[in-house]
């Protein structure tokens, strides 16, 4: 696996199936919870932007992880920076520009919805 191909794999599992899987949970609730009141009360068209507002959290929280591993960023007790490695690509890094490469790929799905 490269790092293109991670950062589709992650978004397609991470934004893609968790927008879905956030859909069935506020629109087939399993049980009540105030949240689900608050959905409820909206309507269809502030669903869609609950729905927005939720995917732009996931996008931006992936996106600064992404940025961690890519060394963009230091933990406050890191000191060394990380080498994302699979085995099988005998160990060559994979990280560095994993948050670009997402931000670019969003952006692309993004131009054709």
């Amino acid at each position: 696996m490269n790092s293109k191909e991670i950062v589709e794999e992650l978004t397609n599992e991470i934004i893609g199936r968790g927008q879905t899987i956030y859909k069935n949970l506020y629109e087939h609730p399993s049980h009540p919870a105030p949240e689900i009141d608050f959905f409820n009360s909206i309507s269809d068209s502030q669903k869609d932007l609950f729905f927005k507002i939720l995917r732009d959290v996931q996008v931006d929280t992936m996106a600064s992880v992404l940025g961690y591993l890519d060394g963009d960023f230091l933990l406050p007790s890191q000191s060394d920076s990380l080498h994302l490695s699979f085995e099988g690509n005998h160990g060559s890094k994979l990280n560095g520009c994993l948050a670009d490469s997402f931000l670019d790929f969003v952006s692309k799905i993004d131009s054709q919805s």
